[in-house]
């Protein structure tokens, strides 16, 4: 049996992998899409108290900010994952 946090886990994971590789399929149409390391490059400057950039591509790079930024990306998935199922429950 799987529990309520292997669920929400499975649910995040799954969503935003199949954004990912939707966003991988319009990439080779010649859509842009997302850098990642611009959020990790975002979130690495936060505990230096900098929230705002002018311009985040032009900012500093950090050490491992794509890791960070594909860690923030799932992480986000599966915390709307866990608000799906708050909000509606496990039978939704």
């Amino acid at each position: 049996m799987t529990t309520t946090t292997e669920f929400v886990s499975l649910i995040g994971i799954g969503a935003t992998l199949t954004m990912d590789l939707w966003a991988a399929v319009l990439r080779r149409v010649g859509v842009p899409s997302l850098n990642f390391a611009l959020l990790g490059r975002w979130i690495g400057h936060i505990p230096g108290g900098r929230f705002m950039h002018t311009s985040i591509a032009k900012t500093a790079p950090i050490r491992g900010e794509l890791l960070i930024g594909w860690f923030a990306h799932y992480s986000i998935g599966i915390t709307f994952a866990a608000l799906l199922v708050a909000t509606f429950g496990l039978e939704w």
